[in-house]
């Protein structure tokens, strides 16, 4: 049987957090939860952990971070971040896994894992080697302190307010190019691609915010779109956009081309809904299923772009980045 197969078995029948397995022979097992077991093996288990296969039931980029430079043969994880999976290729580690998420998330699944928030800004081992030294200094265990919480939820809900600015600023920088240019916005939909991208990059109530200030601000600054009615339509239908593609994505952990793609019909169903408010209790002269009709059919050069740019834009952005927008 091969190492790595042993120590897979060997995880599951005996209930172990961490199995380490060379030549046939097991090196180090754990049944401490959390990072805990990984770091007594960078810290205590370096000389003989050469050459081995370790099995882990969690693999997320601190745990990546820290076999990057531990020469092991194998690895595998029965739960896998995205973001561990690309430190293990960057650095020619073989490896597996079970299951495959965006990102390790802590007990409660309400935000990222603590450990993870550490190595967010790290890229090499030493580094953040040296900072889980000073966190079991300080914590002498692997939860951390209410200050330390407070600390990195701040510096989370910082990133996320600075990421909605970024947005929102393209969300009216790229129309009034385009209106100044001439070229038709109704046809292209440039303010659409800030709001759904902050729906994939911010968590749902940043995502929304995003989606209801864009159009506003736009038609208080530049006058386009119209505040009333297209504006107050706009408001609903970008909202939505951005609230639906978070959840999705974010929350539920759908592909991304089907939040995109279903956050785009939600959308634009509830414009619809929209205008039928307007038409019975504003007097509006619009017809709600040809408004929605109108909007797919003139706008599908902008819809075909937001399906080619968006995906692309988050593939650069989750293998070249490593900001927590969480």
């Amino acid at each position: 049987m091969k190492d790595i197969e042993l120590a897979k078995e060997l995880l599951e029948k005996n209930d172990y957090t961490l199995v380490a397995v060379k030549e046939g022979e097991v090196i180090f097992s754990s049944k401490e939860k959390g990072i805990k077991p990984m770091y007594d093996v960078a810290t205590r288990m370096r000389d003989k952990i050469k050459d081995a296969s370790i099995a882990d039931r969690v693999i997320g980029r601190g745990a990546a971070l820290l076999c990057s430079d531990l020469g092991i043969k194998e690895l595998y994880g029965k739960l896998m971040s995205k973001a561990g999976v690309e430190i293990l290729e960057d650095n020619n580690i073989l490896y597996s896994y079970k299951e495959l998420c965006n990102y390790i998330k802590n007990r409660d699944g309400s935000d990222f894992c603590p450990i993870e928030k550490l190595s967010i800004d790290v890229h090499e081992s030493a580094i953040f080697l040296e900072r889980l030294n000073d966190f079991f200094e300080k914590q002498n265990s692997t939860k951390l302190k209410p200050k330390e919480e407070i600390r990195l939820e701040y510096r989370t809900r910082t990133t996320n307010i600075v990421m909605s600015g970024l947005l929102l600023a393209l969300g009216l920088i790229i129309p009034g190019i385009f209106h100044a240019t001439g070229i038709p916005g109704t046809i292209f939909l440039p303010m659409h691609i800030p709001v759904l991208l902050g729906g994939f990059l911010l968590p749902p109530v940043y995502a929304l915010l995003l989606g209801i200030l864009t159009p506003i601000l736009s038609s208080l600054i530049t006058g386009m779109p119209p505040l009333f009615p297209m504006a107050v339509i706009m408001v609903f239908e970008l909202g939505i956009y951005g609230l639906i593609a978070s959840l999705l994505y974010r929350k539920l952990e759908l592909n991304l081309i089907i939040s995109l793609i279903i956050s785009m019909i939600v959308g634009r169903v509830v414009a619809g809904l929209v205008v039928f408010i307007l038409v019975q209790w504003f007097g509006q002269q619009m017809d709600p299923v040809l408004f929605v009709k109108g909007g797919v059919m003139t706008g599908l050069p902008g819809i075909v772009i937001q399906l080619i740019i968006i995906p692309g834009l988050m593939y650069l952005i989750n293998r070249y980045t490593t900001i927590n927008f969480d």
